[in-house]
């Protein structure tokens, strides 16, 4: 709490002294701030890694009220850099304390793979520097944290608690989503302006002045909830992790508690709202891997049977077996779309199998309006489609070997490794169809809990490893 009411108070001054053209005194506090936030981050890392998960998906929310409460968005431009600080001291720390001879086999392929978008980086391919950087990040920045997770040498317990913060924060999203869903107005009035600072920063426009999304099922219109995130598609992909959080513990018979039982009912419908087709199919894939993971399996199939009952009025008032339906017919305009866009993909890819650089294939491309980029229509060809067929390949190398850890470590009865299983298996599947991994709360959080259940049992992980 010290770090943020620090970090807010140095933001505030960075605004004042940016307002009042003082060069020198944005330089002194700025680096007074950078200071302090890495002096915090190397002495407290376990502390500062649930700081840095836990407020990535609340940050834009929160620097839209300070805007509403007049902090100048000169000093929102500077404070949101505040993650890549911490990052940044985690990994320094990270290097400093760690020898070649503790890596693993999963480590060296997420070196791989970092490698690559480094080298990506440098070399003159694609868009400014400036570009390819934000690119890499976008790419790469998770996998570093998984690294730095598994390395920096956290305190014992981090699991369990960056767990229940992840479920509480999950909770709070799904509450939002809820209200977006049964109260759009209400909603609406909350959200406008929330987000215009990220017009003025960033230059985003077009979202905040449209909070509400709309989809028609079986001819009527059905609010699709964005929560605090305004888009659909990253509100339902982040509630992927707590619910997979909630279906690994259920599995491993350890969410006894009634208020864990509860806070995960809320996240699975927080999660139905979002009428995302790609994130909710996931849920059978996540629960047949609770199943054959944990340690009650019977329980797991009890919860399906209870959880479908309860949840049946939702989906039927969403309309989920009409999408499903509808989403199987390759005369849908929507289907036929996505089709036609993944075609599209795979011949770019096979024309240019080194790729088009970073930033091209994703929303930083959009974001600069950079010529010849194009959206990829999943997360696995835009990895494609800036660091070519190896990078790919070195992608899917990185996240195969991390689920077979996790499902070692699941199947030696930790619960920590069934939790982060399911949350990592959801958010893969996801990938396939969309970009489950390119919003940072989102791949942070569960590149972060992956690499925590790794080192929950040693012994069960060195055995998963060979």
């Amino acid at each position: 709490m010290a770090l943020v009411a620090g970090t807010l108070l140095a933001g505030g001054l960075l605004g004042i002294a940016a307002a009042a053209g003082s060069t020198i005194l944005v330089v002194t506090v700025g680096a007074v701030m950078v200071a302090l936030v890495i002096d915090a981050t190397w002495r407290r890392p376990s502390e500062a890694l649930i700081l840095l998960v836990v407020l990535l998906p609340l940050y834009p929310v929160l620097f839209g009220l300070s805007q509403k409460f007049h902090v100048p968005s000169s000093a929102l431009g500077y404070l949101r850099y505040w993650k890549e600080v911490v990052l940044v001291a985690l990994l320094t720390r990270t290097v400093a304390r760690t020898r070649i001879k503790d890596l693993a086999p999963v480590d060296w392929s997420v070196i791989a793979f970092l490698a690559l978008g480094g080298l990506y980086v440098l070399l003159p391919i694609g868009p400014s520097f400036y570009a390819r950087a934000l690119g890499a990040r976008d790419l790469c920045a998770a996998l570093t944290l998984f690294l730095v997770v598994r390395h920096v040498g956290v305190r014992p317990g981090l699991g369990r608690r960056l767990e229940t913060a992840v479920l509480l924060t999950g909770s709070l999203v799904a509450a939002v989503a809820l209200w977006n869903y049964f109260s759009p107005d209400g909603y609406a009035v909350w959200i406008v302006g929330l987000a215009q600072w990220q017009a003025d920063v960033l230059g985003l426009v077009g979202h905040a002045d449209t909070p509400i999304y709309h989809t028609l099922v079986a001819g009527r219109s059905v609010v699709r909830a964005g929560s605090i995130f305004v888009n659909p598609l990253s509100a339902a992909f982040y509630m992927l992790i707590p619910v997979g959080l909630f279906i690994g513990r259920v599995a491993a018979g350890e969410a006894r508690h009634p208020l864990e039982r509860m806070l995960g009912a809320l996240c699975v419908a927080g999660l139905l709202v979002t009428v995302t087709r790609s994130a909710i199919a996931t849920l059978p894939l996540m629960l047949a891997i609770a199943i054959l993971a944990g340690r009650k399996p019977g329980r797991t199939v009890a919860l399906i049977l209870v959880g479908g009952i309860v949840a049946y009025p939702l989906i039927s008032s969403i309309g989920l077996g009409a999408q499903f339906s509808g989403a199987l017919d390759p005369n849908q305009v929507s289907t036929a779309g996505h089709l036609a866009a993944l075609g599209r993909d795979v011949v770019v890819i096979t024309h240019v199998p080194l790729g088009l650089g970073l930033a091209q294939g994703g929303a930083e491309g959009q974001r600069f309006v950079l010529a010849g980029a194009l959206t990829a229509e999943s997360w696995y060809l835009q990895v494609a489609v800036e660091l070519g067929v190896l990078g790919l390949v070195l992608f899917v190398i990185a996240l195969g070997r991390t689920l077979r850890l996790l499902w070692g470590v699941a199947r030696a009865g930790q619960a920590r490794g069934a939790a982060a299983l399911c949350a990592l298996a959801g958010i893969a599947a996801g990938g396939v169809f969309l970009h489950s991994f390119s919003d940072l709360h989102i791949s942070y959080t569960v590149w972060a809990l992956a690499g925590l259940a790794t080192l929950a049992q040693p012994q069960a992980t060195t055995a998963a490893q060979h």
